[in-house]
């Protein structure tokens, strides 16, 4: 009888395992061990994120493989996570060693994903840019990072902004190809970068061959200056570009009407060639058919268009190459306005700090308490102490020694940063209490670099030229979204 009993309950035993089917519950996780931290945009998250795989108590499968895939949650900024965004688990553990947000933005979370494994989610993080330069062209502004990558945004049409697209940003918007730069100059409607290792890069317009890649096609990502040069300086004009040697040789490339590229012939030219004259210089700046450059010992120089006196030769005539500029200033900065024929005017900054402008002065942009054009260096109303000035179009900008903002000149579309649209004759000080260590003014906008390391732009912003995500213009500096 026992027996039977047990052979019975064994028989129902086998029954009941091969007919029955008992699910298992799934109780392996994705979980972020390593959690994305706060960062600069385009740089590698660091520490690496790693996410693991593990059961409900919390504890790792040490034999998983299985390949994890990372993505970014959908932002308001558009930004877009870049660098290897699937790897294989190691012993249950995912690291993700080169990833990076490409863009600024608030309240990000990474995903995880693996085949047959609920997602997980990172905690919330932010991405910020810290900028150390700013530059602003005729519709589009870029920015340089402290981890020296470049950002652009506002008009894009000709690949201006370098991000390998024509679509226009209201927000900074990385530029390809992940170059390491140590300074940028955006000109009319192209950028150039200088990099760590003295290469210049350019993109956008091309036209005039102001790319110095040799041809005339407009390129949307980094293209380099050919001729194997070595750079320590650079200046983006209008349709012209220049850089100075790690010899402190000047060359220019590009558009060369009325001799813009001072090599004495009035050629455009597709590739760098020598400024004539044998001079060394410490500092140049392109501006619209003009470019001037401060040489070896102080001493102001220019050339090209002089309609309206931008030379500073006390002529009003033309030059193939450099002139010496009147007066016997020595000069430590210089900056000419990248404006046409008609708007043509110099700034420039003593070595004793003072400010000094020549040229046409139709909207006062000589800032002398006129309307009177000079063809030598007239000082600025109030012999104004600078540390910096711009030349802009139509108007100018200087950053005092007290990291305070004057600008003077027209004023229609705010490019003055006072709140209102009227031109001022002399120097006026910009809205708010920020204090600026940095200041670009070129066109119709202008934008700056505080102290914190913040940009501002202001002025007109049909384009998203401003950065705030608008295109609403605004008469004060207004903060980029970053």
């Amino acid at each position: 009888m026992r027996r039977r009993l047990l052979a019975t309950l064994t028989l129902s035993l086998v029954a009941c395992s091969e007919d029955a089917t008992f699910p298992l519950p799934s109780t392996m996780q994705l979980v972020f061990a390593v959690q994305p931290s706060a960062t600069d945009g385009n740089v590698t998250l660091t520490p690496a994120p790693q996410v693991v795989i593990q059961d409900e108590l919390g504890n790792t499968d040490r034999g998983a493989t299985t390949a994890v895939t990372l993505s970014l949650a959908p932002n308001a900024n558009g930004a877009k996570l870049r660098g290897t965004v699937t790897v294989n688990a190691v012993g249950g553990v995912a690291t993700f060693a080169d990833v990076r947000i490409d863009r600024p933005g608030g309240g990000l979370f990474l995903i995880a994903e693996a085949t047959a494994l609920p997602a997980g989610a990172s905690r919330r993080f932010d991405v910020r840019l810290t900028f150390t330069q700013v530059t602003v062209g005729i519709f589009h502004s870029c920015g340089l990072t402290t981890a020296g990558f470049a950002f652009c945004w506002g008009a894009n049409d000709v690949g201006q902004l370098g991000d390998s697209t024509t679509t226009f940003r209201s927000l900074p918007a990385a530029v390809a190809g992940g170059i390491a730069f140590s300074a940028l100059s955006a000109g009319g409607d192209h950028t150039c970068g200088l990099t760590v290792i003295g290469q210049i890069y350019c993109w956008g317009s091309n036209f005039s061959g102001q790319l110095g890649d040799s041809t005339i096609e407009s390129r949307d990502v980094p293209t380099q200056v050919v001729g194997g040069l070595t750079f320590a300086q650079l200046s983006a004009g209008s349709f012209h570009t220049c850089a100075l040697s790690s010899a402190n040789d000047a060359y220019c490339w590009g558009s060369n009407l009325f001799g813009g590229l001072g090599d004495g012939t009035g050629n455009l030219q597709l590739a760098p060639v020598p400024v004539a004259g044998g001079l060394h210089f410490t500092a140049l700046s392109a501006g619209g058919v003009h470019t001037c450059g401060i040489a070896v010992g102080n001493v102001a120089y220019c050339w090209g268009w002089n309609g309206g006196g931008q030379l500073g030769d006390s002529t009003t005539t033309n030059r193939l190459a450099p002139v010496p500029v009147a007066g016997g200033l020595s000069f430590s900065e210089i900056s000419a306005n990248p404006g046409s024929d008609l708007e043509g005017h110099t700034c420039g900054v003593t070595t004793g700090s003072t400010v000094y402008c020549w040229g046409t002065n139709a909207s006062g942009e000589l800032g002398d308490s006129t309307l009177s054009g000079h063809t030598s260096p007239a000082a600025v109303f109030g012999a104004l102490q600078a540390a910096y000035v711009g030349a802009a179009r139509g108007y100018a900008c200087a950053l005092t020694d007290a990291e305070t903002l004057e600008c003077w000149g027209t004023n229609g579309e705010g490019e003055l940063g006072d709140g209102t649209t009227v031109n001022h004759l002399t120097p006026n000080p910009a809205a708010g209490s920020l204090a600026f260590v940095q200041v670009d003014a070129r066109f119709n906008h202008a934008c700056g670099i505080t102290v914190d390391h913040a940009a501002y732009c202001w002025g007109t912003n049909t384009f998203g030229q401003l950065g705030d995500g608008t295109t609403t213009p605004h008469l004060t500096p207004t903060r980029v979204i970053q």
